[in-house]
């Protein structure tokens, strides 16, 4: 069995703050690929409309709080230092957005077992991982990636000097252009870290790629980019105006916002361009890629700002290029590591409308230059820029300055320099590469919700499982039909459809699945689900890891993602019946059924208890195992999301019942001694009348209290 993933912290000010959010999405592709390599956790601002936890696609996000929602403005929109520039008020926030940032990465490296943080941006991020390591005996390594807006902006003495205390004091320091290394270099000492020159990259495989069958205008140009000083869009408008007398039909579309929109817009005006010039916002990639295989001429007249901030490498252009748009951009030095002037696009000098203008009506004039400049610039975007090798790139520097911080070699980078953990087609046990030789089955109930459940099995298709128990509960023959038309959506033998007679609860329909599974062999491990998950990629590689590296471990549970909160493991306090987050005085750790990977091995006789239905199976089970002395464990890193009581009928006289059910025969489970049990039973009763007031109450029915009275003795049916 291999080394466990590390777990890698990145931090950024620049992040999608919900699926398809148009901000930019350079480090949530990077952090997605680093999953193959590291457990990676992502902690950026919180903005309106955001959550603050979630699960995406194997990453953890914190999106860390620094004022009340309404005024949590400072980042995304154009970025921290254009919304400073356009309301300086919000300097008022710096102090919040630092502490917030540093409080959060605080409890991140108290929380988890951080081996290494990656800071984007050397201010603000860097400068808060240094800050949150300073004075720590055993320190994660700190690997820093300048963007260019902070090495190139930010030139006052104090941004300078922060900027030179964090350098120092990083393992590694990456730069995404050739033309940043003289200011880097600049704030080293003697003894600087390793820097290398590693752009971000772009998908040039599937996403931004050409369309031959869609054709090419010939009259239109193309912005991308956002609204600010260095992107240079004034010195476009003023080209475009000259352009009009010979290209009456010329057009240009501005994709992009920022807080120089209301000044571009009065420009267009006063230009008289506001027939010839389109604002259409930013844009999620899809309608990106349609922009760029279409548009004539992509056109970038990058700048540098009045503060001497200016382009870190220019991703916009790489993106155009990839989708085979011929490209035009100002003469920049990070712009070097992306054109050669004349073979894959051309350079014009910056802040020139007429050299501008000159430049589009030359390729405007000749489309069969146009086509050779796009057929040579995909062929090198794609060499240098797809996130294959730019992830590769990035792992071998976090993992060699990992090795260097333990003194041991770096982990291998995965065979062939494939990105691992990406293809649908890839599973857990080669992303572990030795663990292929295990044998888990899955066991599943469904209680109607036939879609909810095919959304559950499609996330753990992949996952490595040979095959997978499912349990149809519903004694219903309709849905009994929908369920058993599941296994048509899988490859041959993987899904296996069992039908109950009538509902058997959890318990009785789990060790049916359990029974079903024993006819097919010996396993060394079975994961018991329930159909609301939300799997993500590593989940059974980190769960089978784990309880191969901890031979005493015979349950390991997983933290999941609730929508609102981490749902770790619980701890049964067995004198009251309560639940508690931590551990109390007479408790024990209890992992909770909806995941579980359980080793068959220190199972004598049942699965689970047959007399539970609905509440108190899992906690009887962790009692046991413990009580026979093994561990029961939970690994602590949330890798799935879990809707909680989808189909329980929560308030109903049946459900009531058998949540108090489970109650009693827990005490009569968990005590040693008859005192014990006395005892139990005495706090039982005070606990649950409580709790059947209380639910009463709110709910303005008897129900409750009728469930508690007949829970000891009597059945009630579903």
């Amino acid at each position: 069995m291999g080394e466990a993933k590390p777990t890698l912290v990145i931090t950024t000010s620049t992040f999608p703050r919900w699926e398809a959010d148009s901000e930019p999405r350079f480090v949530y592709d990077l952090s997605r690929r680093l999953t193959a390599w590291f457990n990676v956790i992502v902690l950026a601002p919180h903005a309106a409309g955001a959550k603050t936890t979630e699960l995406w696609h194997g990453m953890q996000i914190y999106r860390y709080r620094y004022a009340p929602t309404a005024w949590e403005t400072l980042a995304y929109n154009g970025g921290i230092t254009a919304n400073l520039k356009q309301k300086p008020w919000k300097m008022l926030l710096l102090p919040l957005f630092f502490a917030g940032q540093w409080w959060a990465l605080h409890k991140l490296l108290k929380t988890y077992p951080v081996a290494a943080v990656h800071a984007h941006w050397l201010i603000p991020q860097g400068l808060m991982a240094a800050l949150a390591l300073w004075g720590k005996s055993e320190k994660p390594a700190l690997i820093c990636t300048s963007h260019g807006g902070d090495l190139f902006g930010l030139q006052g003495a104090i941004s300078t000097y922060l900027k030179r205390w964090v350098v120092q004091r990083c393992q590694a320091i990456t730069v995404v252009s050739h033309a940043m290394l003289p200011p880097i270099h600049a704030l080293t000492n003697a003894n600087p870290p390793p820097i290398k020159v590693i752009p971000m990259g772009t998908d040039l495989q599937q996403t931004f790629v050409p369309n031959p069958k869609i054709s090419r205008a010939s009259n239109q140009l193309l912005f991308v980019g956002r609204l600010v000083e260095k992107k240079g869009l004034p010195y476009l408008l003023e080209a475009l105006q000259q352009l009009l007398p010979q290209h009456p039909d010329l057009q240009l579309t501005v994709a992009g916002s920022g807080t120089a929109q209301a000044d571009l817009m009065q420009l267009v005006a006063s230009l008289g361009l506001s027939q010839q010039v389109h604002f259409i916002g930013r844009l999620e990639h899809a309608s990106l890629v349609h922009l760029y295989q279409t548009s004539t001429l992509a056109i970038f007249p990058f700048i540098q700002a009045k503060d001497g901030d200016m382009e870190g490498l220019g991703l916009v252009m790489i993106e155009a290029m990839g989708c085979g748009c011929p490209v035009i951009a100002s003469d920049l030095p990070a712009v070097r590591d992306v054109i050669r002037d004349g073979e894959t696009g051309q350079l014009v000098t910056a802040a020139d409308s007429a050299a501008l203008a000159a430049t589009i009506a030359s390729l405007l004039a000749n489309p069969a230059q146009r086509q050779a400049l796009s057929t040579q610039a995909l062929v090198t975007v794609r060499h240098s820029f797809d996130w294959e090798t730019v992830t590769q790139a990035y792992a071998q520097v976090l993992l060699q300055s990992l090795a260097k911080k333990r003194s041991t070699p770096p982990l291998p980078l995965s065979a062939g320099g494939k990105d691992r953990g990406l293809s649908s087609s890839s599973t857990d046990q080669e992303r572990l590469g030795e663990t292929s030789h295990m044998r888990v089955c899955g066991l599943m109930l469904a209680y109607f919700h036939a879609e909810m459940t095919l959304r559950c099995l499609k996330t753990l298709e992949h996952q490595g499982l040979e095959t997978l128990i499912l349990v149809d509960n519903s004694a219903d023959a309709a849905e009994h039909q929908r369920t058993l038309a599941l296994v048509q959506q899988f490859p041959a033998g993987w899904l296996q459809v069992v039908i109950a007679a009538e509902n058997l609860g959890f318990a009785k329909g789990m060790n049916l699945a359990w029974q079903h599974a024993q006819t097919l062999g010996q396993w060394d491990y079975a994961l018991i689900l329930n159909n609301d998950i939300i799997a993500q990629s590593p989940l059974l590689a980190s769960l089978c890891q784990y309880m191969a590296e901890h031979p005493d471990t015979a349950l390991l549970g997983v933290a999941a993602d609730t929508g609102t909160t981490i749902q770790t493991g619980l701890h049964y306090q067995r004198w009251t019946g309560l639940m508690f987050p931590t551990a109390v005085t007479g408790s024990f750790q209890v992992a909770t059924g909806y995941c579980l990977l359980l080793r068959p091995q220190a199972i004598q006789g049942e699965l689970f208890d047959p007399r539970y239905f609905m509440y108190g199976e899992d906690v009887e089970l962790s009692w046991r195992l413990g009580e026979q002395g093994w561990k029961v464990e939970i690994l602590s890193q949330p890798l799935l999301t879990h809707t909680p009581a989808q189909s329980s009928r929560e308030g109903s006289l049946f459900y009531e019942y058998h949540i108090n059910r489970g109650h009693w025969l827990l005490v009569a489970n968990l005590a040693h001694t008859p005192l014990e049990k006395i005892l139990m039973y005495a706090s039982r009763i005070l606990v649950l009348s409580m709790r059947a007031i209380l639910r009463s109450a709110r709910m303005a029915s008897l129900t409750p209290l009728k469930a508690l009275v007949s829970s000891k003795h009597q059945t009630v049916s579903p």
